[in-house]
């Protein structure tokens, strides 16, 4: 501290911008040693003209705190502002009776918002590897969702793509683009500051009286970059009161999408296990389903969690990306398949195509040492790496990702020799 901040010393430990919420007890005891080590210091240094009088601000002040009291507003901080403590209306918790079992008798059953995956007035999350397709795919939600229920406010939180990217998404080159095709409905919310920034803008959004609201977070990740850190968890916790008290107090159905990232790799099969929010996040959400790729280079969606309806962790729904047509202008994704898990990403010990019996005779003599029974199937496919020219290393590994298994070299070398002998004959 420099000599001349010494005069302020006062205001700090009187209840100034920096107070720290001590008691009177703290503020005497801290003022006095303070004090007295500063008037020590200053004196030891024959500079006590300009000591003396910055310790005789401190007492002057700290005996005006202790004499007059604290300010009017009986806060220790009087120059904060009421209203930034006031919580929200939507942010208040409130008191709901009791109910019996039958009560529930007449309850309304949830109503698909987006088909077998967003459920009206559920917290859904969505998470994927850098360049799945996740922003892809939830710009296309909005827009979907948006033209589908013109009585729905959809709200899409952009913390992802700039405007040139935006522009691109919608407008492609070459495509004529109505001008009326994109709803009113759906509103563009800029990149937020932090995650008070966005629950503010969340709860301006909301509908006064009666409605319905769609709003997507893309993505969680920009405004807490740590997913499991409680900054995280606030912000989810936060979001299910805030759909709570909007059906109970304005009877408005807030649905969330809460987009996430994940550092698992491409070209594998993703679990809940890979959301780097860990439990904290997916704990909090109702349904969860995340985006991947298949290794044809296509994406897929897969189902994690979902309280409405059955479904199948391993069963896999595959799509391709599309740029915009004259149907959908927009980038999108459209659906080509269904598929379960083990024929999209074959295990490594497993064989496709061929009989069981005849995998364990195959592998019985591959360990024996013997000659490598190949299928009818797996003679035509090495003979078409032949005639591409591939190396024994790389048809080896070919063999792997079509069949599951390889031989080693020996036995593709000799099958590569017959072919050569049959193009010499």
């Amino acid at each position: 501290m420099r000599i001349s901040e010494v005069g302020n010393l006062g205001k700090i430990f009187s209840g100034g911008e920096e107070n720290r919420g001590l008691e009177k007890k703290d503020y005497f005891i801290g003022t006095v040693c303070i004090a007295g080590a500063v008037a020590f210091w200053g004196f030891s240094k024959k500079m006590g003209s300009k000591i003396a009088d910055g310790v005789s601000r401190v007492c002057k002040d700290c005996y005006n705190y202790f004499t007059k009291g604290k300010s009017e507003n009986n806060s220790i901080r009087p120059n904060i502002n009421k209203d930034t403590e006031e919580l929200h209306e939507l942010l208040q918790p409130i008191v709901v009776a009791d109910r019996t079992c039958n009560d529930f008798s007449n309850v309304e059953k949830p109503k698909v918002l987006v088909d077998g995956l967003i459920y009206r007035g559920e917290k859904t999350l969505l998470f994927s590897p850098a360049n799945s397709g996740k922003t892809i795919y939830a710009f296309q939600v909005a827009i979907e969702t948006a033209k589908k229920y013109p009585n729905c406010k959809v709200v899409y939180f952009n913390q992802e793509m700039n405007d040139n990217q935006i522009n691109n998404r919608l407008y492609p080159e070459g495509v004529d683009v109505p001008n009326d095709y994109y709803p009113s409905n759906l509103i563009l919310k800029p990149s937020q500051m932090n995650s008070e920034a966005f629950v503010k803008n969340l709860l301006d959004s909301i509908p006064q009286n009666n409605g319905e609201i769609f709003v997507i977070l893309d993505n969680i990740t920009h405004l807490c970059p740590k997913q499991q850190s409680n900054d995280a968890t606030d912000l989810v916790n936060k979001l299910t009161l805030i759909i709570q008290n909007a059906k109970i107090k304005r009877n408005v159905t807030v649905t969330s999408l809460i987009v996430a990232h994940t550092v698992k790799g491409h070209c594998e099969l993703l679990s809940e296990r890979d959301f780097n929010g860990k439990s904290t996040i997916y704990d909090l959400v109702d349904a969860a389903f995340a985006i991947g790729a298949t290794r044809d280079e296509n994406k897929y969606i897969v189902k994690l969690k979902q309280r409405n309806e059955k479904f199948s962790a391993k069963h896999l729904y595959i799509y391709e990306i599309k740029k915009g047509n004259q149907e959908k202008p927009y980038l999108h994704m459209e659906l080509t398949s269904e598929a379960e898990a083990e024929v999209v990403f074959p295990s490594k010990k497993a064989k496709v195509n061929t009989s069981a019996n005849n995998y364990q005779n195959n592998k019985k003599r591959y360990h024996q040492g013997r000659r490598w029974e190949f299928t009818e199937e797996q003679v035509s496919f090495l003979r078409e790496l032949y005639d591409k020219s591939y190396s024994l290393r790389d048809a080896q590994k070919a063999f792997a990702t079509r069949f599951g298994e390889s031989p080693c070299h020996t036995h593709i070398n000799k099958q590569y020799k017959i072919f050569q002998m049959a193009q010499i004959a």
